[in-house]
């Protein structure tokens, strides 16, 4: 089966096609800050200097906004903020939100991304927006997605857990295992796309299980598919690995 049709992998346009729309919309106080994060060594290191950030600088000061630079604790990325200075408040608050996830104790959440959406300056509409798109994306902020089709015998013998884990039986013989490239959601219709006596269900998984469950490979270009099986002895691994419930496509909808 090609299951490339069951996703649609349209990447979401940003509400400012260009660079210099978004800095003239800071100049004329329709958004309130932008933050742009490059790597250290594309700042400091002229062989290797990022020509993105000479552009953001040079555009920023040509518009007379304030850029002002800030380097992460690990040393590795420099997040570089452009705003009016009666924005400079935002920034501290800003930082403050990446320093309490990068210490690795916190997940990410939804509140913690609508926070920082409404410091960035995102209307209420546009987060909703973003959020919308997002669940349809993906089960939880702090995984990465794995769909699995799965038979109605292998859906009851989750549902005595909750939803919640998986028992061996749950993958007994074997289940397909697709992951997408960034950005894909569900057609709507995905479910008339599968053989009938299969559902489709999603996952959200700790990063370093993907390469367990499909193997070692370059991350998928945009448009692409991998799929795998997973059998009984995966079941372990699986739950030890779960950052979601497992959900359930039913018209169109998560659940």
């Amino acid at each position: 089966m090609n299951y490339e049709c069951l996703f649609d992998f349209e990447i979401p346009r940003s509400r400012f096609e260009t660079l210099e729309s978004e800095l003239h919309a800071i100049r004329d106080d329709q958004k309130e800050i932008s933050l742009f994060a490059f790597p250290s060594r594309g700042i400091r290191d002229d062989d290797l200097r990022d020509p993105t950030y000479d552009e953001v600088t040079k555009r920023a000061l040509h518009c007379r906004l304030t850029v002002t630079h800030y380097q992460e604790s690990s040393g590795a990325e420099i997040c570089v903020f452009v705003h009016k200075n009666e924005a400079t408040w935002r920034i501290p608050a800003l930082i403050a939100i990446r320093n309490v996830i990068a210490n690795g104790e916190y997940g990410w959440a939804e509140s913690t991304e609508y926070l920082e959406s409404l410091i960035l300056g995102y209307s209420s509409e546009e987060i909703k927006a973003w959020f919308d798109r997002k669940r349809m994306q993906c089960p939880s902020m702090n995984g990465t997605t794995i769909y699995l089709l799965l038979n109605e015998r292998q859906i009851s013998s989750i549902t005595t857990l909750g939803m919640r884990a998986f028992m061996p039986d749950s993958l007994a013989p074997c289940v397909t295992a697709l992951r997408t490239s960034p950005f894909a959601v569900v057609q709507k219709d995905a479910s008339r796309m599968i053989p009938p006596e299969d559902v489709l269900a999603r996952i959200a998984v700790k990063y370093p299980c993907v390469s367990e469950v499909f193997g070692e490979h370059p991350d998928l270009q945009q448009g692409e598919v991998a799929q795998t099986t997973v059998g009984p002895t995966h079941a372990l691994m699986l739950n030890r690995n779960l950052r979601s419930n497992i959900q359930l496509l039913n018209n169109g909808q998560w659940q």
